[in-house]
């Protein structure tokens, strides 16, 4: 699909920036990896969505994409084979620097997707891709609300303004991203087998807000273990990475908790599972 010239930018505010006809820039989210890791790109429920992004090789260089075409491929679910292509527009091949079109209501399933872009040669043949999380904010009038990247955030505080020590976040976008799964595919994987969740319809949304917490707990606590390192100069002694067995402790308080509200859950389910009605001569005495 063809893309109109770009035109003189017109800001909207920090959302978006007008470049053409009824298409407007999505910028990055500034929580980024800046290591380029499953970066997340983050699009709007049902409505159109353009946004610009790299390809990057495995050591964190950009691709060079000359003479190659490449595609946007996003999975329904963690449970469908089913999945949408998207065609990308080069902008830069040198830098491995694309552009994405998602049309209005192409994806209208809001909530974490497994996503990549796929690289192909001029014969047609996949040489390359690169993974990556897409998230589809759901809107405000949503019924089904899952879980998103900016409410764990928040629930973390965890802001560059608001961590003196970091001058950052300390979680990244896409860290977050792959905590979100985690609940879900251990909900999943207990008996007893009273039913499967994906990301998009696990219905306790404050507990899956907390489990992720404790999965980014963990994660954060063994970096910290592994890059503990104290030192002294000047009479100053400096310990900052001195917190991974707190953060673990409380990784595993959340683990316990969730386990323990699956196994409720699920005795719940299979009690009611284990009855049916049966109609009969007696029924209405």
């Amino acid at each position: 699909m063809p893309y109109p010239s770009i035109q003189n930018n017109i800001i909207l505010g920090p959302v978006a920036v007008v470049v053409g006809a009824n298409r407007h820039k999505i910028p990055a989210s500034p929580y980024r990896s800046k290591s380029n890791y499953l970066p997340v790109d983050m699009v709007p429920e049902t409505g159109a969505a353009f946004f610009a992004t790299q390809v990057f090789t495995p050591d964190n260089n950009a691709l060079n994409i000359v003479d190659m075409k490449l595609k946007y491929v996003v999975r329904d679910s963690l449970f469908s084979e089913a999945y949408t292509e998207i065609d990308c527009t080069v902008t830069k091949p040198d830098y491995g620097l694309i552009e994405v079109y998602i049309p209005a209501d192409i994806m209208s399933k809001p909530g974490l997707h497994l996503a990549s872009i796929q690289i192909y040669n001029l014969d047609g043949k996949l040489i390359y891709q690169c993974p990556r999380y897409l998230e589809i904010t759901p809107k405000v009038t949503s019924v089904n609300r899952p879980v998103t990247i900016a409410e764990v955030r928040f629930a973390l505080r965890d802001f560059p303004e608001l961590n003196s020590l970091l001058n950052d976040v300390e979680f990244s976008d896409n860290e977050i991203a792959h905590c979100i799964t985690k609940p879900v595919e251990t909900w999943n994987s207990m008996l007893p087998d009273v039913g499967q969740y994906d990301i998009h319809n696990f219905p306790w949304r404050q507990t899956h807000i907390n489990a992720t917490i404790g999965e980014l707990l963990r994660i954060a606590g063994y970096n910290y273990m592994r890059n503990q390192l104290p030192y002294s100069s000047g009479g100053l002694s400096v310990d900052d990475k001195n917190k991974g067995p707190s953060y673990i402790q409380l990784a595993e308080q959340e683990s316990q908790k969730f386990k323990m509200f699956c196994q409720e859950r699920k005795f719940e389910a299979n009690i009611m599972g284990g009855f049916i009605w049966m109609p009969g001569p007696y029924d209405r005495v």
